[in-house]
């Protein structure tokens, strides 16, 4: 979602969402490293996961070059109802040598290196981007059935980063027409205010660049990923979290055992479309 336009070095990934839950399907929110290694040597940290037949269980979990698949380390959290119900709030603090997992506020694992096998090749100190899908089928969901809803559907409300990381690109923010409104710089270092435990952390003196009033959900969260840069932080909420109605729509069809370089662990899954849509779609009758 994120790849090649903002990636968070230190500090919080926080994303409010509604997950699907049914036999077969795979909601992530997830990261991944931009080391340009091969994974697992990247990194991977799955701020949250539902798997199959447990709706109301969210796991967390960090994948690296000896810890991968069904090796990978972190923990689990259990809601009072489904995770399709209600919105959650899933977040990862990413701190020097310490990763902590939190739902609602509510932390329920933290890794560090001493948490390793040997020899605990810890590879967390980079920047990570940020990707969003639901996926279908696969080793571990499993395959759907007649109960499984199609399509199941990820709402988002928003997602904001907290901290220190980067925003690339050659394109400015998306204009009414979907294209680009403007250039901006290929390479930005970036910096905001820390979240505290009063709040959001408060928004930056420089003015929010402009966008359309009918932008909602991902299409806002991507015009400011493409803006960031241009106005040299990265941006305290990318998505506004307003009444707007949520447009809902077709995603794009990908294969995330090919995304993640795990096969088998998801099967066919689908992402939002960059400047597209708030929801994360995946239809059951996709090809597998």
């Amino acid at each position: 979602m994120t790849e090649g336009k903002v990636a968070l070095t230190r500090g919080r990934a926080e994303i409010r969402a509604r997950m699907p839950t049914g036999t077969g399907l795979l909601p992530a929110i997830w990261m991944l490293g931009d080391n340009g290694a091969q994974w697992p040597g990247q990194g991977e940290i799955d701020i949250c996961e539902v798997v199959g037949g447990e709706p109301r269980t969210v796991y967390g979990t960090a994948h690296g070059p000896t810890y991968s698949n069904e090796n990978g380390i972190g923990g689990a959290a259990t809601l009072t109802a489904d995770a399709s119900t209600a919105f959650h709030t899933y977040a990862v603090d990413k701190q020097p040598h310490r990763i902590t997992w939190s739902v609602d506020g509510k932390p329920y694992f933290t890794l560090t290196p001493s948490k390793l096998p040997p020899p605990r090749d810890w590879v967390f100190e980079q920047d990570m981007h940020l990707l969003l899908n639901v996926a279908v089928g696969g080793d571990w969901p499993g395959p759907p059935d007649a109960s499984t809803p199609s399509p199941a559907t990820m709402t988002v409300d928003y997602v904001r980063l907290y901290g220190e990381g980067h925003a690339r690109g050659s394109e400015g923010p998306a204009g009414p027409d979907g294209g680009s409104a403007g250039p901006q710089a290929s390479d930005s270092a970036m910096r905001v205010p820390e979240r505290s435990s009063g709040g959001p952390a408060p928004r930056s003196p420089q003015p929010e660049p402009s966008r359309p009033a009918s932008m909602t959900g991902v299409d806002r969260c991507l015009a400011m990923v493409a803006a960031v840069a241009a106005a040299g932080i990265l941006g305290s909420s990318w998505l506004g979290g307003d009444a707007e109605a949520p447009v809902v729509g077709p995603a794009r069809a990908v294969r995330t055992g090919t995304d993640r370089g795990r096969a088998g662990h998801g099967g066919v899954g689908a992402v939002a479309e960059p400047g597209r849509r708030r929801e994360c779609v995946a239809r059951c009758g996709a090809e597998r």
